[in-house]
């Protein structure tokens, strides 16, 4: 994913190809730039976790799947079957819930379990 984005600034910031005299420079775009923006799942720019979280909480048509604590300072999951099925495929590559909670984890939120089961995301 970091290399992705990585290649992306590289690929926006250099200045565009020229057709100059020599036979080896063309106008079209470069093999790497051309192989990059037809590789598999290039559709869309991908956002960053934490703001696609936030969109995901700040939504009432997500209340009853996922929501802000009173407090604000954590979010709780009220349906994981929903979140794993309705919102990550619309929002993240994936289906799993496993895989939304090690997104989670890695961008520093705490995970709460209650009666041995994860439901509530401190920061």
């Amino acid at each position: 994913m970091m290399m992705t984005t990585t290649m992306a600034l590289i690929l926006s910031q250099r200045p565009s190809i020229q057709q100059s005299s020599s036979p080896h420079t063309t106008s079209k775009k470069s093999s790497l730039e051309y192989r990059y923006q037809n590789m598999p799942g290039r559709g869309r720019e991908r956002r960053k976790f934490p703001v696609v979280l936030y969109e995901i909480l700040s939504d009432p048509r997500n209340f009853h799947i996922i929501y802000w604590m009173p407090h604000g300072r954590s979010w709780r999951i009220h349906d994981r079957e929903k979140l794993a099925k309705v919102l990550c495929p619309r929002h993240f590559n994936h289906c799993k819930f496993e895989s939304f909670t090690r997104s989670a984890t890695g961008w520093g939120f705490k995970r709460v379990a209650e009666d041995g089961e994860i439901k509530t995301f401190l920061l």
